[in-house]
């Protein structure tokens, strides 16, 4: 029989505290010395919840469509082979997204030309259309990135994750 060293014996809380946080923790005892630990570094609110948005069919390349998930309304663009889910409404006025061209990885609003990052939404331009006013404009809001969402293709299903 081998000998199993001082790791032979080690007990667990049956009924391990909360951590600071308020997620579960407790202390596992090793030979009568505890070793603490706690759950602070696990945010429970980081789980992804995958809703779908439409069929992988509906969204060929080059293509667009907005949806509606969970009452907002997403954009979903297919670039190149790649999808990605943005808000449909510009951060600046609320103005609706779809019609945005993109240009170097960004989208850019068809109504006051701010260009947002396609990947991140950081803005890349805020607000410099019309000439003139576009600037005052601009002013009417402070700069905001656009809302971006994960989204992955599932057994033929585009889904997106609205982080609820």
């Amino acid at each position: 029989m081998l000998d199993q060293g001082p790791l032979a014996k080690i007990q667990v809380a049956p009924h391990p505290p909360q951590g600071s946080s308020g997620q579960p923790g407790g202390f596992v005892g090793v030979n009568r010395f505890p070793i603490l630990f706690n759950f602070d570094f696990l945010d429970l609110t980081k789980i992804m919840v995958w809703t779908k948005a439409l069929a992988q069919s509906e969204l060929p390349p080059g293509s667009r469509q907005v949806v509606k998930v969970n009452q907002q309304a997403i954009l979903l663009l297919n670039e190149g082979g790649t999808i990605h889910a943005v808000s449909n409404q510009c951060p600046h006025l609320k103005l609706p997204m779809k019609s945005g061209k993109i240009k170097d990885g960004a989208i850019v609003c068809p109504f006051h030309r701010s260009a947002f990052d396609l990947c991140s939404g950081a803005v890349q331009e805020w607000s410099p259309f019309p000439p003139v006013v576009g600037g005052l404009m601009g002013k009417m809001s402070a700069e905001k990135p656009l809302p971006v969402f994960p989204v992955r293709v599932e057994n033929g299903e585009v889904q997106v994750d609205l982080g609820a």
